[in-house]
């Protein structure tokens, strides 16, 4: 499968609607950037709310970051 295969229709806008409505990613600042068959990008900006005190992002931010682009991902192919 190639990210220009297409999707099925109203699919991206459903996830982008799901997504702007989870408040987790609007509090972390997260950015659902692409979105393709099997392909999900949210970004993630370093920024100090993230951050350990050593400037890593912290576990549970990335860890949720993945979790929400793995399920969409897997949306994207129902």
């Amino acid at each position: 499968m190639t990210d220009d295969a297409p999707l099925g229709p109203g699919v991206e806008a459903r996830i982008r609607d799901s997504f702007d409505r989870q408040g987790l990613m609007h509090l972390l600042g997260a950015r659902l950037t692409r979105v393709a068959p099997g392909r999900v990008h949210i970004e993630l900006p370093r920024r100090p709310e993230v951050t350990q005190q050593d400037g890593d992002v912290v576990a549970g931010a990335a860890g949720a970051i993945a979790d929400s682009a793995g399920a969409y991902a897997a949306f994207t192919l129902f």
